[in-house]
């Protein structure tokens, strides 16, 4: 039995153009497919991009805290850094019983609602 390849199958998902060969061939070439994929998975992306942009930012903000030997500092001087406590990487539950919200590595827990204190995990 002799395959035909020159027969006209379907239309390509991304740019509509009539397509020829296997039956189940969705895209006419790469860069359709490669397209199509991008297109789709887009929105995705940047939501990705922006949480990664605010953790990053917590992140420089804390470590800038620590790096000049702040430990405590007031909540409202975070947030007019810019600084967004509904954003952090993990919670973690010290021997002390404080809980410490992480970006990462430096992490932050608020002593009495209007102090927090910054702390940063060791290097083992």
């Amino acid at each position: 039995m002799i395959m035909r390849t020159d027969v006209v199958r379907s239309s390509c998902r991304f740019c509509g153009e009539q397509m020829k060969g296997r039956s189940d061939k969705r895209f006419c070439n790469n860069a359709c497919r490669v397209t199509f994929h991008n297109v789709r998975n887009e929105s995705k992306r940047n939501m990705i991009k922006a949480v990664n942009k605010v953790l990053l930012k917590n992140y420089q903000i804390l470590k800038l805290y620590w790096d000049v030997g702040e430990r405590d500092v007031s909540r409202y001087v975070l947030v007019q850094s810019g600084f967004n406590f509904n954003y952090f990487t993990s919670i973690q539950k010290l021997d002390s019983g404080a809980s410490y919200c992480f970006c990462y590595d430096i992490g932050f827990s608020s002593l009495d609602g209007t102090v927090v204190r910054i702390l940063k995990k060791e290097k083992r």
